[in-house]
């Protein structure tokens, strides 16, 4: 237990961060309708010939001229945010000049940290160098696709290996297994440890106290 408490205390840091993700694993756990009305939560819905042509007709998922309705980040977390799949070729398209004095095909090398990309631009020309990173980073070092994926992962229950399997026959970029059971043994868990343990204490506080304190509290917390 002692090991448990300081694994608390020195990895998470951020308490804004563990509420949100608390708060999304929450939200993940609500089954839609139409997944309740499937006799297994765990098999997918079945479908009619007409059925599922109209309704693909109607998603218009792969057609890209249908209107679309339009993204936007603002007032939204990282896990909010929109998040969509982009090929390396036409990421480059972006990085054709130099973004100081737009001069031709600049020196560009891309690497990556699991899901992250970054990139990496030299000009020939005013040898300006700049670097792009394709996320932001979570707890002040971990990209936050990585945490997200470990995340999104555990509040479905899902498993490790098949999603990264996935990943792989698309050609996406994930990161290796280990990676997840590090999150989740360093991160994650201990982020569910400390939200219960805050919410176990409020409770307590409810229940052990008077009636006007107990509405008190309750109009703090919302």
């Amino acid at each position: 237990m002692k090991e448990l408490d300081e694994l608390v205390q020195c990895k998470i840091s951020t308490p804004n961060v563990v509420d949100e993700l608390m708060e999304d694993l929450e939200a993940s756990n609500e089954v839609p309708e139409q997944e309740m009305d499937c006799d297994d939560e765990t098999s997918d819905p079945s479908w009619k010939p007409q059925q599922l042509q109209s309704e693909y007709d109607k998603a218009a998922d792969d057609n890209d001229s249908a209107p679309k309705e339009e993204l936007s980040h603002k007032g939204k977390n990282e896990r909010e945010e929109p998040k969509g799949i982009v090929f390396l070729s036409q990421l480059l398209l972006l990085f054709q000049n130099c973004h100081r004095c737009f001069a031709s095909k600049p020196n560009v090398s891309v690497t990556r940290s699991g899901t992250m990309l970054t990139l990496e631009t030299k000009c020939t020309l005013c040898n300006e160098t700049m670097t792009w990173k394709s996320q932001p980073h979570l707890l002040g070092k971990f990209p936050a696709g990585n945490i997200l994926l470990s995340f999104g992962i555990l509040s479905a229950g899902a498993s490790t290996t098949k999603v990264l399997r996935v990943f792989k026959h698309m050609g996406l970029l994930g990161y290796n297994e280990v990676t997840y059971y590090y999150h989740q043994r360093h991160l994650l868990i201990p982020s569910i440890i400390l939200y219960w343990r805050s919410c176990s204490i409020f409770f307590v506080r409810i229940f052990s106290s008077g009636e006007n304190e107990r509405c008190s509290l309750f109009h703090q917390n919302g």
